[in-house]
């Protein structure tokens, strides 16, 4: 499962990486994950051979698991990119299972690990994966609401005749809907970032919506 940034975890830690990162976020703290070449969140055999030979290479081979033994294979454990992402997972990680107290690797600051039985809830509200066949919910409202204090690129503002991606009208009746019509300007919105317009309203969707509607 996708989670903020561009990365991949497995379903259960990605749900509560997602939390993690809403609460992050209104503490000011973006914990969102780029990926490197050798992965900072779910690593693929491949990457962990390369992790592996990388860190050997520098006489550190403690620092990368053997080849088919990894976390990072299991997609429950993340590489954090900053000392601020660290500190907010000591302060707030816990309570989402993501905490160093259980990491594998104690001598990597960087190196955290999901426990289960910590964090019960589900995707928090402007997390939740909308996509073609969404159940109504309050997140559509706050993504309708999103995009309307988004700029369309010039080029397109007097092709479309509006400003922004949404007018912000609707109907009471579809105000939580995610219809056709959104989902198409969902898929606008990810084509002129660069994303891949497939309409589905994942944690990167949510993020990049988020970061331009501020």
């Amino acid at each position: 499962m996708a989670i903020p940034g561009n990365g991949r975890l497995l379903h259960a830690p990605a749900i509560a990486y997602c939390a993690l990162w809403l609460a992050g976020k209104r503490a000011g703290v973006n914990m969102a994950l780029i990926e490197g070449e050798i992965r900072r969140t779910y690593r693929e055999f491949a990457a962990q051979v390369k992790a592996r030979a990388m860190w050997c290479a520098v006489g550190k081979c403690g620092n990368a698991a053997v080849p088919g033994t990894s976390n990072h294979g299991l997609g429950i454990t993340v590489d954090l990119m900053t000392l601020a992402q660290r500190a907010f997972i000591d302060r707030r990680g816990a309570l989402y299972g993501w905490s160093k107290r259980w990491s594998d690797a104690a001598w990597e600051w960087w190196h955290v690990k999901w426990q289960a039985g910590h964090y019960r809830g589900g995707l928090p509200t402007g997390a939740r994966t909308l996509k073609k066949g969404s159940r109504p919910g309050s997140d559509v409202r706050a993504l309708k609401q999103m995009l309307g204090r988004i700029e369309l690129p010039k080029a397109q503002q007097k092709r479309k005749r509006r400003r922004d991606y949404w007018r912000g009208r609707w109907s009471a009746k579809g105000a939580n809907q995610y219809g056709q019509r959104i989902r198409s300007v969902v898929k606008l919105f990810q084509r002129n970032r660069g994303m891949k317009p497939d309409g589905v309203v994942g944690p990167a969707t949510w993020a990049a919506i988020q970061r331009a509607a501020k």
